[in-house]
């Protein structure tokens, strides 16, 4: 091995990762979107949600709707792989999640 790609190898071991996918909107119940796609939901919330922090305490009403989906229980160790096997779920779904996008949702 070349001196970057020990390097590289190096960096790759170094860290990992932990891949979602957000979805967000000023108001809409986004309960539907897991289901549609056939992911778990890690988080999910609607506008005015009682929002509290990991110590319990009260912070008041969630201000936006969220969907957050995680691809992987554990942290991905090799991103370009974590990478391409979230594609590979999400894309039977990219009309739907264009349909979200045109209807004000954030992704």
């Amino acid at each position: 091995m070349t001196e970057p790609e020990i390097a590289s190898s190096q960096i790759e071991a170094a860290y990992t990762y932990r891949l979602t996918v957000r979805f967000m909107h000023s108001d809409r119940d986004l309960s539907e979107v897991p289901d549609v796609l056939g992911l778990l939901a890690h988080k999910l919330w609607r506008k005015g949600d009682e929002h509290f922090n990991p110590k319990g305490e009260w912070r008041g009403q969630r201000k936006k709707s969220a969907c957050i989906i995680q691809f992987v229980e554990d942290h991905e160790k090799y991103l370009p792989q974590g990478i391409k096997a979230a594609i590979t779920l999400l894309q039977p779904h990219r009309q739907y999640i264009h349909q979200l996008i045109d209807q004000g949702v954030e992704a």
